[in-house]
């Protein structure tokens, strides 16, 4: 089954922030919004407003929330108004071409929240991932990473949001056809380099989120035929959302939407935790862009998410506040609203840290110690840390008493981490015979010069001997 444009895509600088839910803790606090009473719509009789939630204290309720920076604040203020409480993440969009954080964002993470970031990489045979990897854009990468330094804090960037639907021009297929696409092995060789290439100007403090849709048609591309491998990735997203009835869609509560590809996404990796990038309902009394369907209700849709994240891997859901395809605002029922509230009232307030894997060793056969800085490329296996996880990069290897190496930056395996170390070796070896030859030579030389000149002396000493004869 297809599905329309997603919100996620035409990132134009769109301004807009969310409000996020989280599963694991943390101890900073969100400065407090107002606790204004937004307005409301006609109630849905449908709705059983007094079921119980998730269980408190185990995830916040959030979504994004468009509209202008006013005198009152970001968009984001607004929301938790309506809220009552404040909230963890500021969810934004962002276009090609774009430097962020911006302004708006800066204002979201002044009040104290982490902020989020769907990045557009383009949408063009320009961007296509190929020119990515041949260096076309590395002048907007150095400026966009310097502005990631220069922001300092961690924040969370998913580039190429929802890039296995079938609606995206940068959709990764088999024949490489899309406009802005190209082949599996593209995608993986372009989203590789464009970490590494973050990493490498000193951007540690993004955290990578890789996030398809829920989707799992056959449109779609599967996921893990476009995996990065965990060097590569910090958080595992999902997009997904209820459409409603009529024409090609039906009603679809949570757990229908992002079972199966949650745990599609899951196998990728055992440990990572997940994110529910975007989400939300259509209002089901009325008829915002799908018919009227009295027979449902948005406040049980919402009850039904709450049930269906525990006991998940989920840390945080991005709920999507705003009219656009459908009425996505958790305000157009009050009943809704009011689920949602008691929900956030009960949320964490703070993001779980996410931080690069823990290094890892690979025992190696070298005879000296030496630090080894290698850029390789290689793909193998490793444990560590009870993970399996595949990938190359840059690193920082330490070669000690010829038996383990150890990796202090993700990406460098076994395998490579042994040929680096091998290499390492040889190249001294070669360079201690080149200094050993150049040395004998210097020796050889000067040996050489004296001979000559005792040889040039001697015959001086003769023709004089001969002239005094003379």
């Amino acid at each position: 089954m297809s599905r329309p444009v997603s919100r996620a895509l035409g990132f134009t600088a769109a301004v807009g922030t969310a409000l996020v839910l989280l599963i694991a803790g943390g101890v900073a606090t969100a400065a407090a919004p107002s606790t204004a009473t937004p307005s409301t719509t006609t109630p849905s009789t449908a709705t059983p407003s007094t079921a119980t939630p998730a269980p408190a204290a185990t995830f916040a309720l959030g979504a994004y929330a468009a509209g202008p920076v006013t005198s009152a604040g970001t968009p984001l203020t607004g929301l938790e108004s309506q809220l009552r409480t404040s909230v963890a993440v500021a969810s934004s969009f962002r276009g090609w071409g774009d430097l962020f954080p911006d302004p708006t964002q800066l204002a979201d993470s002044a009040t104290g929240h982490t902020l989020l970031v769907a990045w557009d990489l383009g949408a063009t045979s320009a961007t296509r991932f190929s020119t990515f990897t041949s260096h076309q854009h590395d002048s907007y990468l150095t400026q966009e990473a310097a502005a990631a330094v220069a922001y300092g804090k961690p924040f969370y960037i998913r580039p190429w949001a929802e890039m296995n639907g079938d609606w995206t021009a940068f959709q990764p297929t088999p024949a490489g056809d899309r406009p802005a696409g190209g082949s599996y092995a593209q995608f993986i060789a372009a989203w590789r380099y464009v970490v590494t290439f973050f990493r490498g100007h000193g951007a540690s403090n993004v955290r990578w989120v890789f996030n398809p849709t829920a989707d799992t048609y056959a449109g779609t591309t599967p996921v893990s035929s476009i995996w990065p491998g965990r060097a590569y990735v910090d958080v595992l997203g999902l997009d997904g959302y209820n459409w409603g009835s009529g024409g090609q869609f039906a009603w679809r509560g949570f757990s229908d939407i992002f079972t199966a590809q949650y745990a599609r996404l899951t196998a990728l990796d055992p440990g990572l935790p997940v994110w529910v990038c975007e989400t939300g309902s259509k209002e089901p009394l009325e008829d915002d862009g799908a018919p009227v369907d009295p027979a449902h209700s948005k406040a049980a849709w919402y009850q039904g998410m709450g049930s269906w994240l525990v006991g998940k891997r989920v840390r945080a859901v991005v709920l999507f506040d705003a009219r656009k395809e459908r009425d996505w605002r958790v305000s157009s029922d009050p009943a809704a609203l009011d689920v949602v509230r008691r929900v956030a009232a009960a949320a964490l307030k703070s993001v779980p840290a996410v931080g690069p894997a823990p290094s890892v060793q690979a025992t190696v056969s070298v005879r000296e110690t030496a630090t080894v800085r290698a850029h390789v490329r290689a793909r193998a296996s490793i444990r560590a840390v009870g993970r399996s996880w595949v990938g190359y990069g840059a690193a920082s290897v330490q070669v000690r008493s010829s038996v383990v190496v150890t990796i202090t930056s993700l990406g460098l395996t076994a395998e490579a981490a042994r040929a680096s170390a091998t290499a390492t070796a040889r190249a001294k070896a070669r360079t201690a015979a080149t200094a050993r030859a150049g040395s004998l030579a210097r020796s050889r030389a000067r040996a050489t010069a004296a001979s000559r000149a005792r040889q040039a002396a001697s015959a001086r000493a003769r023709a004089a001997i001969l002239a005094a004869r003379r």
